[in-house]
């Protein structure tokens, strides 16, 4: 399979880092069916648990779009980057069987220097099925995750759970 140009250019400078926090997307790529389907959520939520129970990372947030995956997590011991979102992606297409999820086999990752980085990124990834019109702005998107201590924080900011209009605008 030929890679698109400039490929490469995404791995330059990667480094793994255990016990970093990392912001990564992935893409499916056809024929893969949505990722927005009840079923495949449940699937991936089972993935998430199966690999925090092995160390793999621990989840801070996650958003499943239609045709990709926003997550932000902080990396285990036991594996470098690159394996472990590997990992996920097998452990998901073979929990979500029949859905039949085919990845693209790159990944973008953002290592997170420090805190102040952190609320930016989590605002992106709640806002992210709002700015795609995938749901209304009074609705809760269903395939959005946060931990319980980044919620506490992120809760209170919100309009009984959903944005602000005006923050469609940033």
């Amino acid at each position: 399979m030929k890679r698109p140009p400039h490929s490469k250019d995404l791995r330059k400078g990667r480094h793994s880092e255990p016990n970093a926090r990392y912001f990564v997307t992935f893409k499916a790529k056809p024929p893969s069916s949505s990722l927005c389907e009840p079923e495949t959520h449940r699937a991936f939520k089972l993935t998430i648990e199966e690999l925090e129970r092995d160390n793999v990372f621990e989840m801070i947030a996650h958003v499943l779009m239609p045709d990709h995956v926003h997550i932000l997590f902080r990396l285990g011991e036991i594996l470098d980057l690159g394996k472990s979102i590997s990992r996920l992606k097998f452990q998901f297409r073979k929990t979500s069987e029949p859905a039949k999820t085919y990845w693209q086999s790159g990944y973008y990752d953002h290592k997170l220097r420090n805190d102040s980085e952190l609320h930016p990124i989590l605002h992106y990834i709640y806002m992210n099925p709002y700015r795609a019109k995938l749901t209304e702005i009074n609705t809760t998107w269903p395939y959005l995750y946060f931990r319980a201590k980044e919620w506490q924080w992120f809760e209170p900011l919100l309009d009984k759970d959903c944005p602000y209009p005006e923050w469609l605008d940033r």
